[in-house]
């Protein structure tokens, strides 16, 4: 009887839209990996947590760590007015960012191209990263956010 309900309810969830017209959702399609080293940093061993996302067909890749970090000099704040957001300064490179949030945890993240969406995914994942670490039980352990809603221009 419960496997009946859950496939009425996944027809219906795939048969009416996810979110209202002017946002798509992004989905997480891998992840949380536990993974050690976050390229970005150079040679390093630091604990993360890594994930993908899809969003419009371009795919984001995130590695998530509650260890402190310091950024190099090749970092620079980023113009999403984002406070704690900071971007990788390499030419002809993919487009790395770093948030790191007031709690202590950072994020990277890197795009595979520029693209107006990605202040808008870094505020969009940040809030709901925040909310699912404020509900988490330590039994559970970390997750990613499923869905992201992105607000499209």
């Amino acid at each position: 009887m419960k496997f009946g309900i859950y496939i009425l309810l996944l027809i219906l969830f795939l048969t009416f839209p996810v979110s209202a017209s002017d946002e798509e959702p992004a989905i997480l399609v891998r992840g949380p990996i536990p993974h050690r080293g976050i390229e970005y940093l150079g040679v390093n061993a630091i604990d993360s947590q890594y994930g993908e996302y899809v969003y419009d067909e371009h795919r984001i890749y995130l590695y998530y760590t509650d260890e402190p970090i310091v950024l190099s000099v090749s970092w620079e704040k980023a113009e999403c007015g984002i406070e704690g957001l900071s971007r990788l300064v390499v030419s002809d490179a993919q487009p790395v960012y770093s948030y790191t949030d007031s709690k202590g945890w950072t994020v990277f993240f890197s795009f595979d191209e520029d693209s107006g969406y990605i202040c808008r995914f870094i505020e969009q994942y940040r809030s709901r990263q925040n909310y699912f670490l404020n509900i988490a039980r330590d039994e559970i352990g970390f997750s990613f956010p499923a869905l992201l809603d992105i607000d499209r221009e």
